[in-house]
């Protein structure tokens, strides 16, 4: 069997998964609450998820060596460094005159973002999915999708299918004259549970403009997507803490890629790889 066969048969045996699951939330859809509650929130993680690591296919776009950039992220992780942190700042490494990113701007990250390539199945998916909700109508469910990434999330936005998901998260820069210069925002894996209680909390995802409202207090009734109402779906240590949290409180996880098919570590997972192993 093929790599692409592998991953074709990996995406539908999760698309089963999530339907499975889906029925389980829609039999267990409470009414009795402030609010319905009836929408559905299926969470992905993106890199080695959706796709091949993203960061990886845009460092190789531009004729950088991805092994040695990830074997140094490892490096500086292993040195203290925050592995999101690590891994922009080594990226903003490369812009400027004369570096391999050149001028790179957040309009070329999604740009090349429009390039990206997805597992086999994916976007039909997300149409399949919805369709199983309209099969109640008694309880009338929505479906909602989200990615919350420590990836970069203008390359997501950028991707055909961003117009699938009602919110976005990942790491993103700032500019200086047009050119990306500062890391505007980082997503850690504990950060990516902040972003689940934001949907959680209905404030809209990602709410940076205000970024304290997720601390605020809201009732457990009225809460737009109890975390019971969850779905995620994820392929490394990075996603653990969301794991937990929506596990414990109700809701359902899938511990793989759609696009699983063994191999060896890219990404996120190399830079991991790169710790040394006592840690």
């Amino acid at each position: 069997m093929t790599e692409a066969e592998r991953a074709s048969l990996g995406i539908w045996e999760s698309a089963l998964w999530l339907a499975d699951r889906i029925a389980g939330i829609l039999g267990s859809l409470e009414f009795t609450m402030s609010a319905p509650q009836n929408i559905i929130g299926i969470i992905f993680d993106f890199d080695d998820t959706l796709t091949d690591d993203s960061t990886t296919q845009l460092l190789e776009h531009y004729g950088i060596d991805a092994k040695a950039f990830w074997r140094e992220c490892g490096e500086m992780a292993s040195a203290g460094w925050d592995p999101a942190l690590a891994y922009t700042k080594r990226l903003l490494d490369f812009v400027g005159p004369g570096k391999p990113l050149k001028n790179l701007s957040n309009a070329g990250l999604r740009e090349f973002g429009a390039k990206l390539r997805f597992y086999p199945g994916i976007p039909q998916i997300f149409k399949e999915l919805r369709a199983i909700a309209t099969e109640h109508a008694l309880t009338n469910p929505a479906v909602e999708f989200y990615i919350i990434s420590g990836g970069l999330e203008e390359l997501i936005r950028g991707s055909k299918i961003a117009k699938y998901f009602t919110g976005i998260c990942g790491c993103r820069f700032a500019e200086e004259n047009g050119v990306i210069r500062f890391l505007q925002n980082a997503v850690s894996f504990s950060d990516k549970t902040r972003y689940v209680f934001e949907i959680n909390k209905g404030l809209g995802v990602p709410s940076r403009d205000r970024p304290y409202a997720v601390n605020e207090h809201v009732p457990d009734d009225e809460r737009r997507i109890p975390l019971r109402n969850m779905i995620y779906i994820g392929d490394g240590l990075t996603d653990v803490p969301c794991f937990s949290l929506i596990r414990k409180n109700g809701g359902r996880i899938a511990q793989k890629g759609l696009g699983e098919a063994g191999g060896a570590a890219t990404g996120h997972h190399a830079q991991r790889a790169a710790l040394p192993k006592d840690r």
